[in-house]
């Protein structure tokens, strides 16, 4: 493994490579700053550049978009008390009081130490989890497979924390956008309501960057814009004191390793992992949380950062994304014709290799990138939104186009209003795509099954490894969205 390990490290740190790494952990600090425009807007604006790129080089862009996005949002949550990204809303609560207490400095680099310490946390777990993962996953049947992933989708449903009920609605929504097209069987077509241009399906592409990019500057328009007067931008400014550097390390721990527990599981994610990770720090009677104790701000960003890495697990290994920038990353294997399932590792080895290599890489340049960079990302909170969302627009349709076909700017047009109305409603945006992506591999599954039963309609509670997946995947479910919801309270 230290062999292969090293093999990877040294295709991530090929230039090309590494210049994409580097893109994207900017790119993903720079719209983490900007509140509103979280990672997977970041991502679905950007896949289009992935259409041209190495496979390995798109991997590396979009992981370091997805856990760059996590410190960006921390900027903003400490400074002006606005979180970038829904996981940096629990750092906001001591880093905002640090900075009113007067030590902005130190809240920003306790944030990036617990970022850095719990993202090397979840790359070492992904590291070993994944080779031992591929070789003992037992190779399961049609029923089985498809036991699976409608637990998953199950899962999948509660991201967002909207409900069960809204997110099943989101997810069957997406099913329904992802079988529009022919059919597989008889090849007619199906919910295309006569037009030719959908007789091959919805665009990825267009339905990705409206559901999360058009949707946003959307919902942004007409809303205050906050301006930051002045922030820290040298390193003196930054010193802990033995206090900080003390809760450092502990904080860190614990935070990282809830982070690590929760990425390896479907449709919990970062955003339950910071919640968690606090809810921890409140059970142990940490003093003075919620006023500017350092473990508030580390713990957080240590799980959020640790459960951004192992997420990929359950992504390549079984093809079933926990989040929607999972789904992303997904939507780029599928580009690039990579099957993800538990062969990935002995049918893509150099790729995955490169990939961990990345996450190192990228990981460091992200803390060393973070001090500098504070002064830039705080001015381009100045840009008035007049300027910002027009040519946020212009990228998009642009992105679109050159990925398609002039046509699915109306599905990206439908796309952005649809998911603004609806998650004004209250209604998840990721499990729509959660949907889209998986409902069509389900339904090869459920046809398959179906043709091995000769057609039995209960083959799938006859089945006793798909019967045993459905009532294990319904317990877990109940169980961590219950504690989930009880957290979030808490926190």
């Amino acid at each position: 493994m230290m062999s292969d390990m090293m093999a990877g490290m040294a295709t991530a740190l090929v230039p090309s490579n590494l210049l994409a790494c580097i893109v994207g952990v900017t790119l993903g600090n720079l719209i983490g700053v900007l509140p509103g425009l979280g990672p997977l807007a970041a991502m679905s604006i950007l896949l289009p550049l992935t259409y041209g790129m190495d496979p390995g080089a798109a991997l590396m862009m979009m992981g370091g978009i997805w856990y760059g996005a996590a410190y960006g949002g921390a900027i903003t949550a400490i400074l002006i008390n606005i979180p970038g990204t829904a996981m940096a809303s629990v750092t906001a609560i001591d880093g905002f009081a640090m900075t009113q207490a007067g030590r902005p400095g130190p809240a920003l680099l306790l944030a990036a130490l617990g970022s850095f310490f719990g993202g090397i946390l979840g790359i070492v777990a992904t590291m070993i989890a994944v080779p031992v993962l591929s070789v003992h996953m037992p190779i399961l049947s049609p029923a089985e497979s498809a036991a699976l992933l409608i637990v998953c989708l199950l899962a999948g449903a509660s991201v967002g924390g909207a409900g069960l009920a809204r997110g099943a609605m989101m997810v069957s929504l997406g099913a329904m956008a992802g079988i529009v097209g022919s059919d597989p069987m008889s090849g007619d077509a199906r919910l295309t309501f006569g037009l030719v241009a959908l007789e091959d399906g919805i665009s990825l592409s267009a339905l990705v960057i409206g559901l999360f990019g058009l949707s946003e500057i959307i919902q942004r328009v007409g809303k205050p814009h906050v301006v930051l007067k002045k922030a820290p931008t040298r390193l003196a400014e930054m010193r802990l004191n033995k206090v900080e550097r003390t809760a450092l390390w502990g904080a860190s721990l614990r935070g990282g390793g809830i982070g690590a527990v929760l990425g390896l599981l479907p449709g919990l994610g970062p955003t339950l992992a910071s919640y968690l990770a606090y809810s921890v720090e409140q059970r142990r009677g940490t003093k003075g949380l919620g006023q500017g104790a350092p473990e508030g701000i580390v713990s957080p960003e240590a799980a959020n950062n640790a459960s951004d890495q192992t997420s990929f697990i359950p992504t390549l290994l079984l093809g079933v994304p926990g989040s929607g920038a999972m789904a992303i990353i997904l939507v780029v294997l599928m580009i690039h014709g990579l099957n993800p399932g538990p062969a990935f590792l002995a049918d893509n080895g150099p790729l995955f290799w490169s990939l961990i290599g990345s996450f190192w890489v990228g990981n460091v340049v992200l803390l060393i990138l973070n001090v500098p960079l504070i002064r830039i990302w705080t001015t381009l909170l100045r840009i008035p939104p007049a300027v910002l969302y027009p040519a946020t627009l212009v990228l998009m349709c642009v992105g679109t186009v050159a990925t398609g076909q002039v046509s699915d700017l109306f599905v990206l047009a439908a796309a952005g209003v649809v998911a603004a109305f609806l998650q004004g409603a209250g209604f998840p945006l990721p499990p729509v795509l959660l949907g889209y992506i998986l409902g069509p591999i389900l339904e090869g599954h459920l046809i398959r099954a179906a043709l091995i039963a000769r057609g039995d309609p209960a083959w799938l509670l006859v089945n006793p490894g798909a019967l045993a997946i459905l009532l294990a995947g319904l317990l877990l479910a109940l169980v961590f969205r219950k504690r989930g919801q009880g957290l979030t309270k808490d926190a």
